[in-house]
């Protein structure tokens, strides 16, 4: 669905880019990437070698074992996150080549990089609308909006839906993928042609993780196959734990607003506001959350400046959180303690 933000100037998003702009000229400094991302990308990729190269140390301790794989599939949301999420809008180096390279990072994990940037600009387009919302659309296991149909088992999406989000990671490697190369659509709702390149790519990046996850450890350190299961497990249920604390709740939660178009697909909101209104943050001064969340947690900076490489939002929020409430503008930030049961009460608020 194509939709259109509320009619006239946007005078909220020009003082918050002027304020911005005002920043990068004062800190003498660019958007892209600085001390804090360089020392991130060392310490994300490296994280992901170390760790899977672990996996083959730490065998025929068990223990160990799965300790390596769970390590190895933090670093996999980490690194995913962290880089190629900043990458996929071009945030991270000047030249487009240079951020395409570091997407690819997302090929390595078992992710298509091409059909994650565009689904990912779907979502940017109209946050917590369905028609608009890849992450809305795409969802069909549960009730996340209003529009969609009720059914008596998701009076039990509260319960049931954090295990589901566990296997976030293996669902993406695993089918995810294949079933949106056939759904996904450009912004304004057109198919998406695909080139026969990126085809290739998928099926290479798909060998290439069976490979990594499934063939390496069988074959050179000869897990038996119940052990080989409880690696994958651990694998894959890392990755899970992040996306139900820290990343799904931001903008599903009983605090972020869902609006409805109207008969002419036109929002009551600029689009500025409808981006703070659908977001939230959370633990925005916590410097352990600034570094390892990937800026997820300055969600509505993210979403109003996505191009700026999301080191920058920890000094970039305070400024920006100022001038949207002065403007009468809802933003809203709470601890992570606070995110998931947010999310929990969205969930069964939206089952009954």
């Amino acid at each position: 669905m194509h939709i259109h933000y509320k009619s006239g100037s946007d005078e909220l998003m020009k003082q918050l880019s002027a304020a911005v702009q005002a920043y990068f000229q004062t800190a003498k400094t660019d958007t892209y990437i600085n001390r804090t991302m360089r020392i991130k990308l060392m310490v994300m990729i490296g994280g992901l070698l170390v760790t899977y190269v672990g996996i083959f140390f730490a065998h025929p301790h068990l223990n160990l074992l799965l300790l390596s794989g769970f390590g190895y599939g933090l670093f996999t949301f980490f690194a995913a996150f962290n880089l190629a999420h900043d990458a996929g809008h071009n945030a991270v180096f000047r030249k487009k080549k240079h951020n395409k390279w570091l997407l690819y990072l997302l090929n390595l994990i078992g992710v298509s990089s091409y059909i994650f940037k565009h689904k990912h600009n779907r979502h940017h387009y109209g946050p917590n609308i369905s028609g608009s919302d890849a992450d809305i659309d795409d969802f069909k296991i549960g009730r996340l909006v209003t529009s969609s149909k009720r059914r008596k088992i998701f009076r039990l999406q509260a319960f049931y839906l954090p295990i589901a989000y566990l296997f976030y990671y293996f669902a993406w490697v695993t089918y995810k993928d294949l079933l949106a190369f056939r759904a996904v659509k450009n912004p304004n709702g057109t198919p998406l042609p695909h080139p026969l390149s990126e085809l290739l790519k998928l099926f290479c990046t798909k060998l290439f993780i069976l490979s990594l996850h499934i063939l390496l450890p069988c074959f050179l350190l000869d897990l038996n196959w119940q052990e080989l299961l409880l690696l994958n497990i651990a694998i894959y249920i890392g990755p899970g734990l992040m996306m139900v604390f820290f990343v799904i709740p931001v903008h599903l939660n009983t605090k972020t607003a869902f609006p409805i178009p109207d008969a002419n697909h036109t929002l009551p909101f600029s689009w500025s506001e409808h981006q703070v209104l659908t977001t939230l943050d959370y633990s925005t001064q916590n410097k352990w959350v600034n570094f390892w969340m990937g800026g997820f947690n300055h969600h509505v900076a993210h979403h109003l400046f996505p191009s700026i490489c999301h080191c920058h939002y920890p000094a970039l929020t305070p400024i920006l959180s100022q001038i949207i409430t002065n403007a009468g503008v809802n933003y809203q930030c709470v601890s992570y303690y606070e995110l998931f049961p947010l999310h929990l009460q969205y969930l069964r608020k939206m089952g009954r």
